[in-house]
């Protein structure tokens, strides 16, 4: 098969894409923060990829110098202004999932890993990879979703693995902190190959701006005692470390059952958690694990509609109110504003109606995400204020109610969760405008992949040697 990349490389993307500027201002609606304000009348000035103002039209209209050359001026028509979102768990690798039936029994999270999840990351190609990097980045973005902290996996295609997931990121314009799912029940070989994919990769982007590397583990179930030691003596934890924890019961019983105190406690015992680390799901847990957390500062990842798509377990939300909880979709969706309705419904049945939902999911996805997000990279984005780097999406949302200070918590929860991104800006260039990619040729990425889909289905559908019954793409 043709090589992607070649291919978008050689082709142009579905809209010119526009020419440098020095300085970009938008405005002409409601601008807001990521920090709870709302500018009713709002502006954001751009210069050298910063944002240099915020406030209102009058206030930052009137700090601009006169006579500036090459400026940009981006009128909004009503529309809302928001931060470019970041996405602090994903699963770029799962595009071609959908529509799949597993391949047993999957009552359980360890038989849904056994006949879903592993056999499909089996299928994987290396065209697949890319496809599917590039599928899942094209969703992204048209939710509004700037930064992805990627979880991948690929057990047949390991090395330059990172690579692929990079130049697709790299050609989209976005931010990625990418991380390998580490396990060794694919054999030592294959744990072997994603040690030295990941230590090669997170040494070669330490001073990338856009694109960094962290260590990740699948979860402790995945993971005996010798692949944990020899993970632990292979990167220095202050790098970090990504990976699901306590995302099923299984999870904290494994441990348990190995002479641990809980998730934590078993990756604390081979030094793994600092402030650095991500913990996507921590469903279930211990009273140790919950005073480690509080001792070591790690970061939260909160996945509620994937918690509720496997059953495997649900957040404590009162947990949020103790640690940094940030906010992931977990492979299941590419919409964090849609998801974040949907968690609110699912907390109204399942939390202590003393605590405010609504309040604790966005301050997850804006707040949380950036400050999490500045753990890792050395620039401040995810919010807009005045320093911060210039990601910035503006939403087809134009409310025929007020939006305000007082309120924006309602619309970012009950009204913007059916809207698409208008424009997207990351590091102050414009990578979608007027619904259309400046940056990935979508047309060519559809296509490669509706190709594709038969082989990797196949691919999936013959480990339980069954290739008669193969699904059609």
């Amino acid at each position: 098969m043709q090589n992607l990349m070649d291919n978008i490389q050689r082709n142009k993307p579905d809209t010119q894409k526009p020419k440098p500027v020095d300085s970009l201002i938008i405005y002409g609606g409601p601008v807001y923060d990521g920090l709870g304000t709302v500018y009713e009348k709002g502006a954001v000035f751009i210069e050298n990829n910063t944002i240099s103002l915020i406030g209102e039209e009058e206030d930052v209209f009137g700090e601009l110098q006169k006579g500036m050359q090459n400026v940009e001026i981006l009128n909004t028509q009503g529309q809302l202004v928001a931060p470019g979102l970041i996405n602090a768990h994903h699963h770029l690798h799962m595009a071609f999932s959908t529509g799949l039936t597993a391949l047993g029994p999957t009552a359980s999270f360890g038989e849904r890993l056994e006949n879903f999840i592993w056999p499909y990351e089996k299928a994987l190609t290396k065209e697949a990879v890319q496809l599917s990097t590039f599928l899942t980045l094209l969703d992204s973005i048209k939710h509004g979703t700037t930064t992805i902290f990627a979880h991948h996996s690929s057990p047949n295609y390991i090395t330059g693995s990172f690579d692929i997931i990079a130049g697709a990121f790299k050609r989209a314009g976005m931010r990625g902190l990418l991380s390998y799912s580490i396990t060794d029940k694919f054999g030592e070989n294959k744990f072997q190959s994603a040690l030295e994919e990941t230590k090669s990769f997170i040494s070669e982007h330490r001073m990338t701006s856009l694109i960094k590397g962290i260590p990740g583990l699948h979860a402790n179930l995945s993971l005996s005692e010798e692949g944990l030691k020899k993970y632990s003596e292979t990167f220095d934890s202050s790098k970090g470390i990504h990976l699901h924890l306590g995302e099923a019961q299984e999870d904290l019983q494994f441990c348990i059952d190995k002479g641990y105190q809980g998730c934590l406690d078993r990756l604390d015992q081979f030094g793994l958690i600092n402030e650095k680390s991500l913990l996507a799901h921590a469903n279930h847990i211990s009273e140790k694990d919950r005073a480690l957390i509080k001792e070591k500062n790690p970061a939260l990842i909160h996945n509620p509609i994937s918690n509720a798509n496997s059953k495997a377990g649900w957040f404590d939300l009162k947990l949020a109110q103790e640690a940094l909880t940030g906010f992931g979709t977990d492979g299941i969706s590419s919409n964090p504003v849609k998801d974040l309705n949907t968690a609110s419904l699912l907390h109204n049945m399942n939390s202590d109606n003393n605590i405010n939902i609504a309040d604790n999911l966005i301050k997850m996805l804006f707040k949380n995400n950036s400050i999490i997000a500045g753990r890792h990279f050395d620039q401040n984005f995810g919010t807009l204020t005045q320093g911060s780097r210039a990601d910035v999406v503006i939403f087809d949302y134009e409310p025929n109610t007020l939006i305000h200070s007082n309120n924006i918590n309602k619309h970012l929860i009950n009204g913007l969760k059916d809207s698409r991104a208008e424009t997207v800006i990351v590091d102050g260039k414009i990578i979608y405008k007027d619904k259309a990619y400046l940056t990935i040729d979508k047309e060519i990425v559809t296509k490669e992949a509706k190709s594709l889909c038969q082989n990797i289905w196949e691919n999936y559908v013959n480990q339980a040697g069954n290739s008669s019954n193969s699904p059609k793409a």
